[in-house]
């Protein structure tokens, strides 16, 4: 996957902690919200993933139901992508995303440098 490059690397490389479950059941345009049938709840992973990876998740979404406690409110997001809908479901707290949007708010890249790379015919860079 090629990004645009306009965050730091240290910022890129950032992990973001997640959890997930494994799926049981064919997910689909008119099933998507129904989490509890379609994956198996009581079987929770954990692992962490950069933050390329849990970006591309967001963006290619085919499912998200947002968490909510009875009395703390939004406590984090389950979510799936439409490529990997039917192997797992993955869920992030609420505290986690607002860790990501801090450093991703507070990156401030202040040089870009650049090399030409003859193995894939485009330019590498390191963005600091």
């Amino acid at each position: 996957m090629h990004s645009a490059q306009k965050l730091a690397d240290a910022c890129r490389s950032m992990r973001v902690q997640l959890a997930w479950y494994p799926n049981v059941q064919a997910v689909t345009a008119l099933n998507w919200h129904k989490i509890d049938e379609l994956y198996d709840l009581t079987a929770c992973q954990a692992e962490s993933r950069d933050l390329e990876f849990f970006c591309a998740r967001i963006i290619h979404t085919f499912t998200f139901v947002p968490e909510h406690g009875e009395r703390s409110g939004l406590t984090g997001f389950y979510f799936g992508s439409d490529k990997d809908r039917n192997a797992r479901l993955y869920r992030v707290a609420a505290e986690e995303v607002i860790r990501v949007f801090e450093t991703v708010g507070s990156d401030y890249p202040a040089e870009i440098s650049g090399t030409p790379d003859p193995a894939s015919r485009d330019w590498t860079f390191k963005v600091e």
